[in-house]
């Protein structure tokens, strides 16, 4: 499935893999079009209020260290 991605598969010298390990994440849930999310962007540069993106929240992470 990934040699669509990495058509030289793992003999790929531009190929290489990072290890990240978090403590905490961030997620945005957004079901709206894109016609909505620049309504919500435009919106707020011109009232200075926070756009509603949709659901947003902070997990955090624990184990694996």
């Amino acid at each position: 499935m990934a040699s669509a991605w990495f058509p030289k598969g793992l003999d790929d010298p531009d190929l290489a893999l990072i290890e990240v390990e978090a403590d905490s994440a961030q997620y945005w849930d957004s079901t709206s079009s894109t016609m909505r999310y620049l309504w919500e962007v435009t919106t707020a540069n011109l009232t200075g209020r926070q756009p509603d993106m949709g659901e947003s929240a902070k997990v955090e992470l624990h184990g694996g260290h």
